[in-house]
Protein backbone atom coordinates (compact mmCIF):
# COMPACT_ATOMS: atom_id res chain seq x y z
CA UNK A 1 0.00 0.00 0.00
CA UNK A 2 2.77 2.07 0.50
CA UNK A 3 3.94 1.89 -2.99
CA UNK A 4 0.18 3.15 -4.00
CA UNK A 5 0.25 6.12 -2.03
CA UNK A 6 3.63 7.25 -3.17
CA UNK A 7 2.56 6.69 -7.12
CA UNK A 8 -0.51 8.81 -5.57
CA UNK A 9 1.52 11.66 -4.11
CA UNK A 10 3.53 11.81 -7.41
CA UNK A 11 0.32 12.30 -9.57
CA UNK A 12 -0.01 16.28 -10.10
CA UNK A 13 -3.98 17.21 -10.66
CA UNK A 14 -4.11 20.32 -12.46
CA UNK A 15 -7.25 22.79 -11.47
CA UNK A 16 -9.34 23.57 -13.83
CA UNK A 17 -9.17 27.36 -13.83
CA UNK A 18 -5.23 26.82 -14.50
CA UNK A 19 -5.99 24.30 -17.32
CA UNK A 20 -8.77 26.84 -19.01
CA UNK A 21 -5.71 29.27 -18.95
CA UNK A 22 -3.04 27.52 -20.06
CA UNK A 23 -5.18 26.29 -22.85
CA UNK A 24 -6.61 29.93 -24.09
CA UNK A 25 -2.64 30.65 -23.87
CA UNK A 26 -1.90 27.60 -26.14
CA UNK A 27 -4.74 28.54 -28.66
CA UNK A 28 -3.81 32.09 -28.78
CA UNK A 29 -0.30 31.47 -29.42
CA UNK A 30 -1.58 28.86 -32.18
CA UNK A 31 -3.56 31.59 -34.15
CA UNK A 32 -0.49 33.97 -33.89
CA UNK A 33 1.46 31.09 -35.71
CA UNK A 34 -1.44 30.58 -37.95
CA UNK A 35 -1.68 34.68 -38.92
CA UNK A 36 1.66 34.76 -39.11
CA UNK A 37 2.53 31.77 -40.95
CA UNK A 38 -0.98 32.86 -43.34
CA UNK A 39 0.67 36.51 -44.06
CA UNK A 40 4.16 34.78 -44.91
CA UNK A 41 2.37 32.68 -47.18
CA UNK A 42 0.68 35.33 -48.86
CA UNK A 43 3.42 37.45 -49.20
CA UNK A 44 5.33 34.90 -50.78
CA UNK A 45 2.28 34.00 -53.45
CA UNK A 46 2.24 37.71 -54.06
CA UNK A 47 6.11 37.98 -55.02
CA UNK A 48 5.48 34.55 -57.14
CA UNK A 49 3.02 36.07 -58.74
CA UNK A 50 4.80 38.93 -59.49
CA UNK A 51 7.51 37.29 -61.20
CA UNK A 52 5.12 35.19 -63.22
CA UNK A 53 4.02 38.08 -64.50
CA UNK A 54 7.27 39.52 -65.50
CA UNK A 55 8.32 36.49 -67.06
CA UNK A 56 5.32 36.23 -68.82
CA UNK A 57 6.65 39.95 -69.94
CA UNK A 58 9.60 38.50 -70.73
CA UNK A 59 8.36 35.24 -73.13
CA UNK A 60 5.86 37.28 -75.15
CA UNK A 61 8.94 39.91 -75.89
CA UNK A 62 10.75 37.16 -76.64
CA UNK A 63 8.08 35.38 -78.59
CA UNK A 64 7.84 38.70 -80.72
CA UNK A 65 11.36 38.75 -81.38
CA UNK A 66 11.00 35.13 -82.71
CA UNK A 67 8.08 36.28 -85.07
CA UNK A 68 9.66 38.95 -86.62
CA UNK A 69 12.67 37.53 -87.12
CA UNK A 70 11.22 33.68 -88.60
CA UNK A 71 9.07 36.69 -90.92
CA UNK A 72 12.01 38.68 -92.35
CA UNK A 73 13.56 34.79 -93.10
CA UNK A 74 10.84 34.11 -94.86
CA UNK A 75 10.70 36.81 -96.58
CA UNK A 76 14.59 36.84 -97.72
CA UNK A 77 13.88 33.11 -98.78
CA UNK A 78 11.26 34.37 -100.82
CA UNK A 79 12.94 36.97 -102.90
CA UNK A 80 16.10 34.63 -102.96
CA UNK A 81 13.53 32.16 -104.27
CA UNK A 82 12.46 34.29 -106.89
CA UNK A 83 15.69 35.20 -108.11
CA UNK A 84 16.29 32.11 -108.37
CA UNK A 85 13.25 31.46 -110.54
CA UNK A 86 14.08 34.92 -112.50
CA UNK A 87 17.44 33.27 -113.17
CA UNK A 88 16.06 30.07 -114.66
CA UNK A 89 12.95 31.05 -116.44
CA UNK A 90 14.28 34.44 -117.99
CA UNK A 91 16.72 33.22 -121.08
CA UNK A 92 14.14 31.00 -122.00
CA UNK A 93 11.53 33.77 -122.02
CA UNK A 94 13.86 36.17 -123.71
CA UNK A 95 14.59 33.60 -126.68
CA UNK A 96 10.98 32.98 -127.15
CA UNK A 97 10.07 36.90 -127.53
CA UNK A 98 13.02 37.11 -129.83
CA UNK A 99 11.88 34.19 -131.97
CA UNK A 100 8.39 36.02 -131.92
CA UNK A 101 9.64 39.93 -133.31
CA UNK A 102 12.73 38.41 -135.21
CA UNK A 103 11.38 39.03 -139.04
CA UNK A 104 10.81 36.21 -141.38
CA UNK A 105 13.10 37.45 -143.72
CA UNK A 106 16.25 38.22 -142.80
CA UNK A 107 18.61 41.02 -144.10
CA UNK A 108 20.99 38.25 -145.43
CA UNK A 109 18.36 36.77 -147.34
CA UNK A 110 17.15 39.88 -148.99
CA UNK A 111 20.65 40.59 -150.16
CA UNK A 112 21.09 37.29 -151.32
CA UNK A 113 18.01 37.97 -153.59
CA UNK A 114 19.07 41.09 -154.70
CA UNK A 115 22.65 39.70 -155.39
CA UNK A 116 20.45 37.03 -157.79
CA UNK A 117 18.27 39.61 -159.20
CA UNK A 118 21.21 41.77 -160.51
CA UNK A 119 23.03 38.66 -161.51
CA UNK A 120 20.03 36.74 -163.65
CA UNK A 121 19.00 40.76 -164.86
CA UNK A 122 22.74 41.07 -166.46
CA UNK A 123 23.35 37.79 -167.47
CA UNK A 124 19.87 38.23 -169.16
CA UNK A 125 20.52 41.86 -170.69
CA UNK A 126 24.15 40.48 -172.31
CA UNK A 127 22.05 37.54 -173.90
CA UNK A 128 19.48 39.75 -175.37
Amino acid sequence: MAEIAKENQNDVYVRKDVFDARMDRMEMLLEKTTVEIKSYVDKAVGELKAEIIHNRNDIQVLNARVNSLENTLFWWIGVFGLIAAFAVFIPPIIGFFKKIFQPSVTIEEIQRLIDTAITTRLSGGESK
